[in-house]
């Protein structure tokens, strides 16, 4: 079909409740049997034409908002391009509103915003674990909005014009054990923005 239907409204929506899991070949009989580096698992948000990035989802991934929390656990979040309006300009990886959610082992990639916080926004209450995740050649990371939220054994790398890690409006946070490296934007690796309580503790910050 030479003139495709608008796609980018395509998300993976992900209610309150559920554990999903990556790094499985398909054979396992327990949780405990994956490998998440042999079988990487990708939610793409490349639902339009091949090898165009515009067409892609606003969100690759939306979070309802729920009483019961989330947990994504190994897999890769890529290619999601918010180009749209309001909340559809930003968090074009993760979006998640009024729901406590972990990340553990997961990365996100290729993201891109026409405003800030590409990779994923935790906003309205959503208090956050983010455990060894991975944030690479976005151009802008995360923010952690309200709620609480702590960061820790993460990397966020190439963030190339933004933040890599934007936190705002009475969040309570900490920061541990995480990397910040080559983040190009005019605000660099991590802006704090409001009344906030929180903490960056052994964690390293490269040009």
């Amino acid at each position: 079909e030479s003139n495709p239907p608008v796609v980018s409204s395509r998300t993976f929506l992900v209610p309150g409740g559920v554990e999903l899991y990556g790094g499985f070949a398909g054979t396992e009989t327990a949780l405990s049997q994956r490998n998440v580096a042999a079988h990487p698992t990708s939610l793409s948000g490349n639902v339009g034409l091949p090898g165009t990035a515009v067409d892609n989802s606003y969100h690759v991934v939306t979070i309802t908002p729920d009483a019961d929390p989330v947990l994504l656990d190994g897999l890769t979040i890529r290619a999601g391009y918010a180009d749209g309006v309001d909340d559809d300009a930003i968090a074009a990886g993760l979006f998640a509103s009024n729901t406590d959610v972990t990340l553990h082992n997961v990365v996100l990639r290729d993201h891109f915003s026409t405003n800030a916080s590409a990779a994923a926004v935790f906003r309205n209450g959503s208090n956050t674990l983010l455990d060894r995740v991975r944030v690479l050649d976005s151009r802008s990371g995360i923010r952690l909005q309200d709620g609480e939220h702590v960061v820790t054994r993460s990397h966020f790398q190439n963030c190339y014009d933004g933040i890599g890690l934007y936190v705002a409006n009475g969040a309570s946070w900490v920061v541990e054990h995480t990397t910040f490296a080559g983040n190009g934007g005019a605000s660099g690796a991590l802006r704090l923005n409001g009344d906030l309580g929180g903490s960056v503790r052994d964690s390293t910050f490269i040009d």
